[in-house]
């Protein structure tokens, strides 16, 4: 993916850095950008909307407005979606409601626009300034390893059996190491109750340190394979398909 920072540049009229922290690459753009727009006051606001404001939505900005003239149109938009969540007077919040049934406000409806409408100009900022050198081979696989993996029977119980298979690899793969953690500890446990003299020193070390630390790191195997598993699936993108499957049981329990 080739990415032409100069045109986004151009289109917010705002400074853009290619960045990549993994291999530190970009940092130093980035600082001198820091240094040059933002402490020496050369940054300009992107002050045009990002979408133009549907004309029935406009009465109610344009309103709301006069109780907060440094605001644009499209953050006027957002104040009346989202001002219950905003930290405000309740007397403010009493003239925006007030507003909003005057005009007869839809926030639904209007979001849904707006969302429509962002993506719609994200599509043709990208279409201009992104480059994608896509192999349509690989793109014909992902789509028909989608159409399994999403399926509506089919998805399900692939995710169920991935997640039976992962979980019983915890249990079953971690069993060797920390049987072997166990021994070891056991082991040296028994070497020291051999040559330490019967005291409350000895107790402590064998019935409290190593004791301890025998716990605690007999659970570090199946910590290692579970992370080591989650990080596959997240790699590998199936992560993101559980996420989607499992969505609409996840929002029924918040």
């Amino acid at each position: 993916m080739q990415v032409d920072v100069q045109s986004l540049s151009k289109t917010f009229n705002v400074p853009f850095v290619a960045v990549n922290p993994r291999l530190e690459t970009g940092l130093e753009s980035l600082d001198e950008v820091i240094s040059n727009e933002l402490f020496k006051g050369n940054l300009k606001t992107y002050r045009e909307p990002f979408v133009v404001i549907d004309e029935l939505s406009m009465p109610a900005v344009r309103e709301l407005k006069n109780l907060f003239p440094a605001i644009t149109d499209y953050a006027g938009l957002h104040f009346l979606v989202n001002h219950s969540s905003f930290n405000l007077a309740d007397a403010t919040h009493e003239k925006i409601e007030d507003i909003i049934q005057r005009n007869n406000f839809k926030s639904i409806q209007i979001q849904a626009e707006d969302i429509q409408k962002r993506y719609a100009k994200i599509r043709e900022i990208v279409r201009t300034a992104v480059l994608k050198k896509e192999n349509s081979e690989q793109r014909i696989i992902a789509e028909k390893l989608d159409g399994l993996f999403l399926h509506r029977k089919w998805g399900n119980l692939i995710m169920l059996f991935v997640l039976f298979i992962m979980f019983q690899a915890v249990f079953w793969l971690a069993e060797y190491p920390m049987n072997a953690i166990e021994w070891s500890f056991g082991v040296l446990s028994s070497w020291l109750g051999g040559i330490l003299k019967d005291s409350w020193v000895s107790d402590l070390i064998i019935n409290g340190v190593i004791a301890g630390m025998s716990g605690i790191l007999i659970f570090i195997p199946q910590i290692m394979i579970l992370f080591g598993m989650i990080t596959f699936l997240e790699d590998t993108g199936y992560m993101a398909r559980i996420s989607f499957l499992t969505d609409r049981l996840m929002r029924k329990i918040g």
